[in-house]
């Protein structure tokens, strides 16, 4: 069974980056009757800010080698560290487990204007 996780990051409802993710939502569900869907909304439930312990986890994979993920909760040894884990864990979780990820953000300004 094909898993999706359809991302959505802009801070407006009705926004085209949302109306466009959702349509190929849609289809892709319609096609895939039997396929699992996971919609996260970034603006509506934010993940919190990124903190030391989530940072020294970043560095402890690096200086690992890069280890296999299912090895990474190994690496947890601070208080901290476990504390950004228990956020990471299970939003790797679902990462993994897609074989499609939509990923709807916005570009606001649509470009960078020179003044």
């Amino acid at each position: 069974m094909p898993n999706s996780l359809h991302l959505d990051a802009g801070a407006r409802r009705w926004s085209l980056s949302r109306r466009v993710g959702a349509e190929f939502a849609t289809s892709w569900r319609a096609a895939r009757p039997d396929g699992g869907y996971r919609h996260r909304d970034l603006a509506a439930d934010p993940l919190p800010h990124i903190t030391e312990g989530w940072t020294e986890l970043c560095d402890l994979v690096l200086a690992e080698g890069l280890p296999p993920l299912e090895r990474l909760g190994e690496l947890v040894r601070t208080p901290a560290q476990r504390t950004a884990w228990a956020i990471v864990e299970p939003l790797l979780d679902e990462l993994l487990a897609a074989d499609v990820v939509l990923i709807g953000t916005p570009m606001y300004n649509f470009s960078i204007r020179p003044r």
